[in-house]
């Protein structure tokens, strides 16, 4: 059997995993089962402030040239980020980028105009980031 968990920051990796080896030793003693748990990846969840300056930047370039509100939300996914935090957990990390309800779908397609939008985005968000 594969499982796959997302975690979030308010429910450790290591207390899921402690767990689920809980339940598998109480299987294996009662069922004589030999069941194992392998764990195959092992992301951090990760979390932005939307208060840090990153992700007010990032906000304030992004309403001006894609000329809408932007909200900050949260989802679960899976990114890059996870993998930079491991090595520098003060990094400022923001999952932002174009996209629409089709994410992961089918027929999954970025809008031209809004994919060249975002390179203006994320130029003007590092020009201002590294001023």
């Amino acid at each position: 059997m594969t499982v796959f968990i997302r975690t979030i920051p308010e429910v450790s990796q290591e207390l899921i995993i402690r767990n689920i080896e809980t339940i598998i030793n109480q299987l294996n003693d009662t069922l004589s089962a030999t069941l194992r748990l392998d764990i195959t990846i092992k992301h951090a969840p990760v979390s932005s402030s939307p208060e840090s300056r990153l992700s007010q930047i990032a906000k304030n370039v992004g309403e001006k040239i894609l000329e809408q509100k932007l909200p900050f939300i949260g989802v679960s996914g899976g990114t890059d980020a996870s993998q930079f935090i491991k090595v520098n957990p003060n990094m400022a990390v923001l999952v932002f980028g174009p996209g629409n309800v089709t994410a992961h779908q089918v027929n999954e397609f970025v809008y031209a105009d809004m994919y060249h939008k975002f390179i203006t985005v994320y130029e003007e968000i590092v020009s201002q980031y590294l001023a």
